[in-house]
């Protein structure tokens, strides 16, 4: 059987909504390694040969087992069974955002229209009425997104953050450390002083990257669902942009303490870069109060962080992040700078 050569780990139709303007498929690349920009079709970003691909002796004992299953092919046809549901969800969800932020966007135009100006005395009047008008915007309500929709997007998220490259990177290394610093001891202990490089078999990677993702999945799509979403608009000129790593799991503060963290850990949230102009933050619940109480200390005008208007430097720094994160490159709907 012939093989999916071109095989993405980003999936097109996410890469779409960050396609350069009055294009359909051309997108923005940056590598970090060349420091350089070049506009690429999207069919050829984010993607491998034989990237999910496993080895043949692997195939004919699944085979033997599974002899009407096409075994090769197996992951990526999975996956692709994910994204097909999960598109639906995320244009779904997408075409909520694009929908409010029209109707919010155009709120001053009603108030306007309706003669409110003459009769609102003052700008605090006016601040006053807006924040309550906007109560009444879907948006701003935790069911914006309902539960059904949150699990599927989260089903999304999780496989988009398990099956790049920078995670198949460390699962490597997960295997190939401890064996090395074995090699090393064992090696000092006999007085051996040459060097033993342990290197793992990559062509296992594809199938022990497989197997981790359909063993949490499950467990990470339920725990982001249950957690706090919470919703941000980039009215700036200045894109969002995604990477190859594009789910960026950060602790809440940069004062977080302690050891590190990990997926379930306390005082962590999920960046999910919706398109250029949206991201929907996933929030540990137990670590949301103080960034609410921060943002507000910041603005007292906002009305509940349901819906937060990110500033210039915000979208940079975010920016920044997805190239600070990612394994190789950045992409974007224009060239930008990373300062």
């Amino acid at each position: 059987m012939s093989k999916l050569k071109n095989q993405h780990y980003v999936p097109r139709f996410y890469l779409r909504s960050f396609r350069c303007d009055g294009t359909k498929n051309n997108i923005y690349r940056y590598d970090k390694t060349k420091n350089k920009w070049e506009n690429r079709n999207i069919s050829s970003v984010a993607s491998k040969f034989y990237y999910y691909d496993l080895p043949d002796f692997v195939v004919a004992d699944l085979d033997k087992k599974f002899p009407d299953v096409d075994n090769k092919k197996i992951i990526e046809k999975t996956f692709q069974e994910i994204e097909d549901e999960s598109s639906i969800i995320y244009k779904q969800i997408l075409e909520k955002f694009l929908t409010k932020q029209k109707e919010i966007n155009d709120l001053p135009n009603q108030i306007i229209k309706k003669g409110l100006f003459n009769k609102l005395s003052n700008q605090d009047e006016i601040l006053t009425y807006i924040n309550e008008e906007l109560k009444n915007f879907p948006i701003y309500n935790e069911d914006f997104i309902d539960e059904y929709e949150k699990l599927k997007l989260a089903w999304f998220i999780a496989l988009q953050y398990f099956r790049v490259p920078k995670i198949r990177e460390q699962l490597i290394k997960v295997f190939e450390l401890p064996i090395q610093k074995l090699s090393d001891m064992i090696a000092a202990q006999n007085n051996d002083k040459n060097k033993y490089k342990i290197t793992f078999n990559r062509e296992y990677a594809p199938g022990i990257q497989a197997t981790v993702i359909f063993e949490h999945i499950d467990k990470m799509a339920y725990y982001l669902s249950k957690q706090a979403w919470r919703y941000y608009i980039n009215n700036t000129p200045i894109p969002l942009c995604i990477s190859d790593n594009p789910i960026l799991m950060l602790p809440i503060t940069e004062k977080r303490t302690g050891r590190g963290y990990g997926i379930l850990s306390s005082g962590i949230a999920f960046h999910f870069i919706l398109n250029p102009n949206f991201i929907i933050t996933i929030y540990e619940k137990n670590g949301l109060q103080k960034e609410i109480d921060k943002k507000k200390q910041e603005n007292p005008d906002i009305y509940d962080f349901m819906l937060y208007e990110v500033t210039k430097k915000e979208v940079e720094d975010m920016n920044f992040l997805q190239l600070e994160n990612c394994f190789e490159q950045v992409y974007s709907k224009k060239t930008i700078t990373f300062d």
